[in-house]
């Protein structure tokens, strides 16, 4: 549900500035957090993180419950001809993650099942 959350945020971004951006959160972002975002970690409500490899938290990534790197939002990117947004999660607590991504065209693709 995130994830296509995101995607019609990018997409409302667009339509606006004619870029996709990597800012989530915060002036001249899509202006898209998770539902209840306080702060990242373990208190939050989600398990996965979300958004871009690069930046900081709470404006280009939001860290969840399972408290997965961002650096583990790899192949992450906006520009202006599209987008590349991920979501990852060590559901096992083996150190990999599982991780998820949607683009511009609202394809979602596993790229690495960490259960399989």
């Amino acid at each position: 549900m995130n994830l296509s959350s995101l995607y019609v945020a990018q997409k409302a971004h667009w339509a606006e500035h004619g870029t996709y951006a990597t800012l989530l959160n915060g002036t001249n972002g899509v202006g898209w957090k998770p539902d209840g975002y306080s702060g990242g970690g373990e208190k939050e409500r989600y398990y996965y993180t979300y958004g871009f490899s690069e930046g900081q938290e709470g404006q280009h990534h939001f860290t969840g419950k399972l408290a997965t790197p961002a650096s583990a939002l790899m192949g992450t990117k906006a520009d202006k001809d599209g987008f590349v947004i991920a979501a990852a999660g060590d559901i096992d607590g083996d150190g990999v993650a599982d991780v998820l991504t949607v683009n511009q065209n609202n394809d979602i693709q596993i790229v690495t099942d960490d259960l399989a």
